[in-house]
């Protein structure tokens, strides 16, 4: 109730001209809050047939919904609550504009021994959503068997979650005995010219957009 009011506060200070809801979880606030002539557009990007019933009146109130997609799409024409309003826009990425950036030199480069196999892991350390424990657990396997491998955790743990899920990791590798070849990176706004220089992309998540 009180992230409700904080929602209606600020639409009626901001005022504005649509809202953009990210994902269907948050339409039912979205829903509570948005004065009744304010347009709103729902991003779709997987399917949640659970949480359908619980907003069906919201999404009646939706104008347009936007598909990550073409199965997405199919998705809500399969419901009775899409309203003809859909498009799908597909997340496309400039190629020649991303191997520039992939090319540039990385700020550090941890496990560049040579014969190492090194992994990149970019995602948050907020929770076990990310599979952190299957990139660590993997590495210590295949250390035990003989070989060389350095994994880099690229990611922080997100405002407001708990860092206990991090700290656990840490434990891990410890627990394990890989801490010198587990390195936990933090955020990093290099990380294509790390994924560039390693062996293994690893993401082994859970969840993903």
């Amino acid at each position: 109730s009180s992230d409700l009011y904080r929602l209606r506060k600020a639409l009626r200070n901001i005022q504005p001209r649509a809202m953009w809801v990210d994902q269907q979880k948050a339409l039912f606030v979205a829903w509570l809050a948005a004065p009744r002539d304010l347009p709103i557009a729902v991003y779709v990007r997987g399917e949640l047939p659970g949480i359908f019933p619980y907003c069906e009146w919201a999404w009646r109130r939706v104008d347009a919904a936007i598909g990550l997609s073409a199965k997405g799409l199919e998705y809500l024409r399969s419901t009775t609550y899409a309203h003809g309003n859909l498009q799908l826009n597909r997340s496309g990425i400039d190629l020649d504009r991303t191997l520039d950036r992939a090319r540039l030199e990385p700020k550090d480069l941890p496990g560049t021994s040579a014969g190492a196999l090194r992994l990149v892991f970019p995602g948050h350390l907020g929770g076990p959503d990310k599979g952190h424990e299957f990139g660590i657990r993997a590495v210590a396997r295949f250390i035990e068997a003989g070989g060389e491998a350095h994994l880099l955790l690229c990611g922080s743990v997100p405002p407001g979650a708990s860092p206990e899920f991090c700290n656990k990791m840490r434990r891990l590798t410890y627990d394990l005995n890989v801490q010198e070849h587990v390195h936990f990176l933090g955020y990093r706004d290099d990380i294509l010219p790390l994924m560039a220089r390693s062996h293994i992309l690893f993401l082994p998540s859970f969840t993903e957009g």
